[in-house]
């Protein structure tokens, strides 16, 4: 499931209850297959991806039905696509700056988290750049961003993310 016949390994993976969403570095489709009770694979769909399209990573809201995509387009430029879960339809797509690398989703407000080479961008779910969380001075990049519950964080909004350095 996760290696491809071609040997090719996933370049994003998601999981949203009974379903694994992967996405690898030259396909123009996502796979979609449905996990059993058991453990065992149900059944595999595949949505497909329009135009000329390389994804990076992608994430899934858990409480809306959308899967986020990150990756580069025909005229290579990187963008953000927002899918719909059910029909694969493209509710929104955005283009990113400062070498985005990995996307999360913030589960109380739906935005999108893209760790960036400067910082962590948020973008609303339809692309509205919110806030940049800049890196400190003397820092490496940002690999990846991802929330931490609210329980266990402090009230500033900022103190919510969890960075994970690239040195």
């Amino acid at each position: 499931m996760i290696i491809s016949s071609d040997g090719e390994p996933p370049r994003g993976i998601a999981v949203k209850s009974t379903s694994v969403y992967v996405a690898r570095r030259w396909s123009q489709e996502i796979e979609v297959h449905r996990i059993g009770g058991s453990g065992t694979i149900n059944s595999r769909k595949k949505i497909s991806l329009a135009g000329s399209w390389r994804p990076d990573d992608l994430a899934v809201s858990l409480t809306d039905s959308v899967v986020y995509l990150l990756g580069w387009i025909a005229s290579n430029r990187q963008v953000v696509r927002a899918l719909s879960c059910e029909t694969g339809m493209v509710l929104a797509t955005w283009p990113v700056v400062k070498m985005p690398r990995r996307l999360s989703v913030d589960t109380g407000s739906q935005d999108v988290l893209l760790a960036c080479q400067d910082g962590v961008r948020l973008y609303s779910s339809s692309g509205l750049l919110r806030s940049v969380i800049p890196l400190k001075v003397n820092a490496g990049s940002v690999w990846h961003a991802l929330q931490i519950p609210t329980q266990a964080s402090s009230c500033l909004h900022f103190d919510r993310y969890l960075f994970e350095e690239n040195l």
